[in-house]
């Protein structure tokens, strides 16, 4: 959108037999009508209303997705309210308590026969990792967790396009209506010449060919695919990359995540009155340390029937509780799935969930139709849920990945994991202004230009109209990349010495008081 509206030519090549990546939508229902509310989101599904995610509204803007049409809704975010229960340690609170289980509700302490005192030692830290996060993820970049309280606990609401807030407010939430694919089926139509090749194509080189004797040559490429596909699928041997921004397409972490959504015949955990148990919950998340461990009730298709079909994501994991009862997940996004095939997931997921509840298994047993479970770490478009760096990697790695690659800069990396904002729509909109303005720079554009300037201008005018011609303002993240110092690199057409490595004489100078890269490593360095 952002090409064809400042007049530049392109080409959109696609891996998978549909639009949208990690932005993805199933639907139970053969006709896919996003009306009858039988989906969830696999990918994306919430979206904080925040400074940080302006981007993002600005986009809902543009596709003419806003809450006076419908197609914006709140999303219902607060975890212990509206009956959503916890389990932790075979304890069980019910959420009839509006401030939450007090004190050593689970009995982990010290004094109740636990093993967790007053101090912080590991025990501690394991149990706010058990209670707050997932398995194995305290032990990410402490800057993914600084960012991660920014996006769920920003403290007040905050004017985000058109959204309207309250003065002082805790933040709200909101959520498409109909899925996140409507939101890639509505950016498709908003373009006027779309060059879009959405049947599947061989990842076969750095530019995607329809056959293996089909080239494409372009004078310049984005590339938005995540590095597990990138490096892995693609041969990048070519491709110019220098030392640092190899390592990070080889070695940057990426989080695993699985979602399994069940329909069922009855919304039953609407119900204020079900088989003797008083649900009533609407929308919000419950949590337990079972291994489904979140449930994710919807936001959308509230004013139903809860007597009619609806469906419930019984398990939203990620980290190493992913990785486990993926292990039940006999089926992919590309095979057949069957009752009998993941019989010992979905008697997990029932056992668990009913436990979760205070619920009989056999009750909702009775009310199971179907269900799916998506891995991205099983989708070979993806190859990875999203990114998630690891120590010294924000720092050591995000300003190779974040600039221009390739011999005269003409590759550009785009996509959520080159940007601060992981796992969030935000985060892949940034990247591809970061990766146009790069583009057009590297082009030879001025500061003056017309499309660098459209490209900073924000849209929406202090007399409250809107020009769609205008995608500013610029990302904090890209001021802050040009505040790094320069990296230490190759310069361009840099002959190969022995074992590949260029002589030092070919590199840029390496920044004050740092090292070459090639000092961590003499004991393998050839001369």
């Amino acid at each position: 959108m952002i090409l064809e509206s400042l007049g530049i030519e392109c080409e959109i090549h696609e891996s998978s037999c549909r639009a949208g990546g990690r932005l993805h939508t199933h639907y139970f229902d053969e006709e896919k009508d996003p009306k009858k509310y039988q989906y969830y989101d696999v990918g994306a599904m919430r979206y904080p209303c925040i400074p940080i995610m302006q981007r993002t509204f600005d986009l809902f803007h543009r596709v003419n997705f806003t809450e006076g049409n419908g197609k914006l809704i709140t999303y219902l975010m607060d975890a212990t309210d509206k009956n959503t229960p916890l389990l932790f340690n075979n304890i069980r609170w019910d959420g009839n308590n509006p401030d939450g289980p007090q004190g050593d509700y689970f009995k982990v302490g010290t004094a109740n026969g636990g093993s967790v005192p007053q101090d912080y030692p590991f025990d501690v830290i394991q149990w706010c990792e058990n209670m707050n996060s997932a398995t194995g993820l305290y032990e990410e970049a402490f800057s993914e967790s600084v960012m991660d309280s920014l996006d769920f606990g920003w403290p007040s609401a905050a004017r985000c396009g058109r959204i309207t807030r309250t003065k002082g407010a805790a933040a709200t939430w909101r959520c498409i209506d109909g899925g996140g694919s409507t939101l890639i089926t509505a950016m498709l139509e908003k373009l006027k010449k779309p060059k879009y090749t959405i049947t599947p194509v061989l990842l076969a080189s750095l530019a995607c060919t329809p056959e293996p004797t089909v080239r494409h040559r372009y004078d310049r490429v984005l590339s938005s695919l995540p590095f597990g596909v990138l490096g892995q699928t693609v041969d990048i041997s070519l491709a110019g990359f220098d030392y640092q921004q190899a390592n990070a397409i080889r070695a940057l972490h990426y989080d695993c995540s699985v979602k399994v959504g069940i329909r069922f015949k009855k919304q039953w955990w609407r119900l204020s009155s079900y088989q003797g148990q008083n649900y009533n919950i609407t929308g919000r998340t419950s949590s337990t340390d079972l291994p489904i461990r979140t449930c994710v009730y919807p936001s959308y298709g509230l004013q139903t029937d809860a007597e009619t079909p609806g469906v419930l994501m019984v398990s939203y994991t990620w980290a190493q509780d992913a990785t486990r009862i993926d292990a039940l997940d006999q089926g992919s996004d590309f095979r057949t799935r069957t009752y009998p095939e993941e019989r010992e997931l979905i008697d997990l997921l029932l056992r668990d969930l009913a436990n979760l509840h205070g619920a009989k298994e056999k009750d909702l047993r009775d009310l199971y139709m179907d269900h799916y479970a998506h891995n991205w770490f099983e989708d070979p478009n993806a190859n990875s849920a999203f990114a998630l760096y690891g120590a010294g990697q924000f720092s050591n790695m995000y300003p190779s990945i974040s600039r221009p690659a390739a011999y005269n800069d003409r590759l550009y990396l785009i996509g959520e994991a080159t940007s601060v904002h992981h796992a969030w729509v935000v985060g892949a909109l940034n990247s591809a202004w970061r990766g146009i303005y790069d583009m057009l720079i590297a082009a030879g554009c001025k500061e003056t230009d017309s499309r660098i300037r459209r490209l900073k201008k924000v849209p929406l005018q202090p007399d409250g109209t809107y020009d769609e011609s205008c995608w500013g303002p610029v990302p904090e993240e890209v001021k802050l990349v040009t505040q790094m110092p320069p990296p230490h690199v190759p310069k361009v057409g840099a002959p190969r010495g022995p074992g590949g490595i260029p002589p030092e004489e070919f590199y840029t100078p390496p920044p004050a008081g740092g090292r070459a890269w090639w000092d961590y490593f003499t004991p393998v360095r050839q001369e």
